[in-house]
């Protein structure tokens, strides 16, 4: 590719960086900035909506800890934490 296709694929990325930025926003998309409505009782999978079981609320809960695990062992495998942090992660005992 010549410099005038790179300029041309800039110009472009950088034009549709700024209207996902500015246009999503007015498409209604921001009804939860602050992530307040996130993570209430209604997001727990349950026969009636709003009123889990108990086991209901341990299954979530006990998936979130598998996923939480699976999320930290594929983050330390990849060598995305320096070795410090690694050989901190991999010494210290997680509990919940």
């Amino acid at each position: 590719m010549n410099c005038k296709r790179y300029k041309r694929l800039i110009v472009i990325s950088g034009l549709a960086i700024i209207v996902m930025v500015l246009g999503l926003p007015l498409l209604g998309w921001s009804a939860n900035p602050a992530g307040a409505a996130t993570g209430t009782i209604k997001d727990i999978s349950a026969k009636e909506v709003g009123k889990p079981l108990l086991a209901e609320v341990a299954e979530a809960v006990g998936h979130n800890k598998i996923s939480i695990n699976l999320v930290l062992t594929l983050i330390t495998a990849t060598g995305f934490l320096p070795k410090p942090s690694l050989a901190v992660l991999i010494s210290r005992k997680w509990e919940y």
